[in-house]
């Protein structure tokens, strides 16, 4: 099917077409205004650090942060922290009711994040946005343990000399014990453990930056989103239906279709609309299409022939009104005509002349 045969296609079921197209943005106007209207309110919250000066741990703790960035967002939209929100603020709804309306997003390569939550009800919804962000603030301190202080290693210290008296009166050192190979061993010295204090590390800390406000407008239903996919599945249905219709349609209406058919030759194709053919001898365009077919009738029918047989297959096709035309533009040639009704349950040709 080409472009031309689809377009009028389209032009020849328009009726069916419109209608499609019209229920379905119906539909769409229907859901939109019957649909139960959902709300968001959203909080900000920032992760920071806090317990340490030191640049460089307070880095090391931002990229941490960073990194378990996704961590903290599952937490956040989680059973747990809905289930303490609950509690703690005697909300009316169950925690995976409320895990379930809750929807985290965070910013890549930073420490902030998004808690929003959608309700039926603008304030409900402002509610339950903040009993989430402040349940997660407080549960962000008790993630991370504290460290424990370090021991540091052993540190050698040399032990003691007992001095002992010498044969000259003179104090001398105690002999150490001899080893195996008659030399003398050393002495080994005595271990003792100094605890060291461990490096600070960075606490985590959430902070809600912004907190949820009340929305005057519902983020559902979207009307320009549900007419525009009504506007979409009207038009994609209503050419469905006007293509289906078609094929279907065993009516000739064109002239290819004509020729494929019957496989011959259309002759030609007379102007006008049903029930108001003009007459030959009033119109200039319609005289000419006329005179068209009765040239290629002569040629068709050569030197010999001399009767012509017009048929339809049902009445009002415009039979009798061709035969009448045909029959006056042969008269226009000299010739002479005899116009027979072949139609005599309803004869019309007397009253034409």
């Amino acid at each position: 099917m080409d472009f031309r045969t689809f377009v009028r296609t389209l032009t020849h079921h328009w009726k069916l077409f419109v209608g499609a197209l019209l229920a379905c943005l119906a539909g769409a106007a229907a859901l939109t205004a019957f649909q139960t209207k959902s709300y968001e309110s959203s909080a900000t919250v920032l992760i920071s650090f806090s317990g340490e000066t030191d640049l460089a741990q307070v880095y090391q703790g931002t990229q941490a942060a960073q990194e378990r960035l996704s961590s903290y967002a599952a937490i956040a939209g989680g059973h747990a922290v809905a289930e303490r929100a609950v509690a703690q603020y005697h909300l009316p709804v169950s925690p995976d009711a409320l895990a379930n309306q809750t929807r985290v997003q965070f910013t890549p390569k930073s420490t902030l994040f998004t808690i929003t939550v959608t309700d039926t009800d603008p304030n409900r919804a402002a509610t339950l946005a903040k009993a989430v962000a402040d349940e997660f603030t407080v549960m962000v301190g008790t993630l991370g343990a504290a460290p424990k202080p370090a021991v540091a290693p052993a540190t050698p210290t040399p032990a003691p000399t007992s001095p002992v008296p010498a044969t000259d009166g003179g104090d001398q050192p105690s002999p150490q014990p001899l080893g195996g190979d008659g030399t003398t061993a050393p002495a080994e010295p005595s271990q003792t453990m100094t605890p060291v204090p461990a490096t600070a590390v960075p606490v985590a800390r959430a902070t809600v930056v912004e907190q949820p406000g009340v929305s005057d407008h519902p983020v559902k239903p979207v009307p320009v989103r549900n007419m525009a996919m009504g506007l979409v599945a009207g038009l994609l249905l209503g050419t469905g239906v006007a293509l289906t219709r078609e094929a279907a349609d065993r009516t000739v209406r064109d002239r290819a279709k004509l020729e494929r058919l019957s496989g011959l030759p259309t002759l030609a194709e007379l102007p006008g609309k049903r029930g108001n053919a003009p007459r030959f001898g009033t119109d200039i365009s319609f005289d000419d299409a006329v005179r068209g077919l009765r040239a290629r009738l002569l040629r068709a029918m050569g030197p010999g022939g001399g009767r012509v047989l017009l048929t339809a297959p049902f009445g009002g096709e415009g039979t009798t009104t061709t035969a009448l035309n045909l029959s006056r533009a042969f008269a226009e040639l000299g010739e002479d005509v005899l116009l027979v009704e072949g139609d005599t349950r309803r004869p019309v040709v007397a009253g034409l002349l």
